[in-house]
Protein backbone atom coordinates (compact mmCIF):
# COMPACT_ATOMS: atom_id res chain seq x y z
CA UNK A 1 0.00 0.00 0.00
CA UNK A 2 2.73 2.37 -0.17
CA UNK A 3 2.21 5.91 -1.72
CA UNK A 4 -1.66 4.43 -2.00
CA UNK A 5 -4.98 6.92 -2.00
CA UNK A 6 -8.38 5.56 -1.12
CA UNK A 7 -10.97 7.56 -1.86
CA UNK A 8 -14.73 7.23 -0.49
CA UNK A 9 -13.48 4.88 2.36
CA UNK A 10 -14.87 5.27 5.71
CA UNK A 11 -13.39 2.48 7.62
CA UNK A 12 -10.11 1.32 7.93
CA UNK A 13 -6.89 -0.88 8.73
CA UNK A 14 -3.85 -0.02 8.68
CA UNK A 15 -2.62 -3.72 10.09
CA UNK A 16 1.34 -3.51 10.86
CA UNK A 17 3.87 -1.60 9.56
CA UNK A 18 4.24 2.00 10.17
CA UNK A 19 1.18 3.81 8.61
CA UNK A 20 0.30 7.62 8.05
CA UNK A 21 -3.75 7.30 7.59
CA UNK A 22 -5.86 10.35 7.00
CA UNK A 23 -9.85 10.63 6.77
CA UNK A 24 -12.65 12.30 5.01
CA UNK A 25 -14.63 15.01 5.69
CA UNK A 26 -16.98 11.72 6.98
CA UNK A 27 -17.67 10.21 10.29
CA UNK A 28 -14.70 7.54 9.99
CA UNK A 29 -13.18 4.52 12.00
CA UNK A 30 -9.60 4.20 11.44
CA UNK A 31 -7.41 1.65 13.38
CA UNK A 32 -3.49 2.02 13.07
CA UNK A 33 -2.68 -1.33 13.67
CA UNK A 34 1.00 -2.50 14.81
CA UNK A 35 3.79 -0.01 13.61
CA UNK A 36 4.35 3.59 15.04
CA UNK A 37 1.03 5.02 13.35
CA UNK A 38 0.23 8.69 12.28
CA UNK A 39 -3.78 9.26 12.30
CA UNK A 40 -5.78 11.96 11.24
CA UNK A 41 -9.65 11.90 11.27
CA UNK A 42 -9.99 14.67 8.95
CA UNK A 43 -13.82 16.03 9.78
CA UNK A 44 -16.52 14.74 10.88
CA UNK A 45 -16.72 12.93 13.75
CA UNK A 46 -14.37 9.89 14.00
CA UNK A 47 -13.39 6.86 16.12
CA UNK A 48 -9.25 6.34 16.00
CA UNK A 49 -7.37 3.34 17.48
CA UNK A 50 -3.56 3.52 17.07
CA UNK A 51 -2.76 -0.01 17.93
CA UNK A 52 0.85 -1.59 19.21
CA UNK A 53 3.37 0.95 20.25
CA UNK A 54 3.24 5.09 20.14
CA UNK A 55 1.17 6.65 17.81
CA UNK A 56 0.34 10.15 16.59
CA UNK A 57 -3.09 11.47 16.66
CA UNK A 58 -3.10 14.76 14.38
CA UNK A 59 -5.98 17.28 14.22
CA UNK A 60 -6.60 19.86 12.12
CA UNK A 61 -8.61 23.44 12.17
CA UNK A 62 -12.81 21.90 12.52
CA UNK A 63 -11.59 18.36 13.29
CA UNK A 64 -15.22 17.31 15.07
CA UNK A 65 -15.93 15.14 17.53
CA UNK A 66 -13.16 12.27 17.74
CA UNK A 67 -12.73 9.56 19.89
CA UNK A 68 -9.74 7.33 21.34
CA UNK A 69 -10.57 4.35 21.68
CA UNK A 70 -6.49 3.33 23.20
CA UNK A 71 -4.69 6.08 24.40
CA UNK A 72 -1.25 5.60 25.94
CA UNK A 73 1.52 7.46 27.37
CA UNK A 74 3.35 6.73 24.36
CA UNK A 75 0.87 8.08 21.91
CA UNK A 76 0.84 12.16 21.39
CA UNK A 77 -2.31 14.36 20.66
CA UNK A 78 -1.19 16.82 17.29
CA UNK A 79 -2.60 19.83 17.31
CA UNK A 80 0.51 21.78 15.81
CA UNK A 81 -1.02 23.05 12.72
CA UNK A 82 -3.50 24.93 15.32
CA UNK A 83 -1.50 27.34 16.18
CA UNK A 84 -3.08 27.34 20.06
CA UNK A 85 -1.07 26.04 23.19
CA UNK A 86 -2.04 24.00 26.22
CA UNK A 87 -3.44 26.47 27.38
CA UNK A 88 -6.08 27.26 24.76
CA UNK A 89 -7.87 23.49 25.66
CA UNK A 90 -9.95 22.75 28.36
CA UNK A 91 -9.55 19.34 29.39
CA UNK A 92 -11.62 17.74 32.17
CA UNK A 93 -12.81 14.37 33.03
CA UNK A 94 -16.44 12.82 31.60
CA UNK A 95 -17.33 9.98 33.85
CA UNK A 96 -14.20 7.22 33.00
CA UNK A 97 -13.36 9.42 29.91
CA UNK A 98 -11.01 12.13 29.34
CA UNK A 99 -12.90 15.41 27.22
CA UNK A 100 -10.45 17.82 25.84
CA UNK A 101 -12.22 20.45 23.55
CA UNK A 102 -11.04 24.03 22.04
CA UNK A 103 -13.08 26.82 21.47
CA UNK A 104 -14.49 26.16 18.18
CA UNK A 105 -16.77 23.38 19.78
CA UNK A 106 -14.34 20.74 18.48
CA UNK A 107 -13.56 17.66 21.20
CA UNK A 108 -11.15 14.58 21.86
CA UNK A 109 -12.82 12.05 24.45
CA UNK A 110 -9.97 9.45 25.20
CA UNK A 111 -11.75 6.52 26.32
CA UNK A 112 -11.07 5.28 29.53
CA UNK A 113 -8.62 7.45 30.65
CA UNK A 114 -8.22 9.60 33.99
CA UNK A 115 -7.80 13.24 33.66
CA UNK A 116 -4.97 13.34 36.31
CA UNK A 117 -2.70 11.48 33.70
CA UNK A 118 -3.10 14.00 30.64
CA UNK A 119 -0.36 16.78 30.81
CA UNK A 120 1.16 19.54 28.40
CA UNK A 121 3.63 16.06 27.57
CA UNK A 122 1.00 14.45 25.81
CA UNK A 123 0.87 17.02 22.78
CA UNK A 124 2.41 18.47 20.12
CA UNK A 125 1.42 22.21 19.70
Amino acid sequence: FSNTTLVGITAIDGGGGNDTIIGSAADDTIIGGDGYDVLNGGEGDDMLTGGAHGDAFVFDVDWGNDTIADFTDADVLDLSSLGISYDDINIVQSGSDVLISDVNGNSIVLLGIDVSTIDNTDFSF
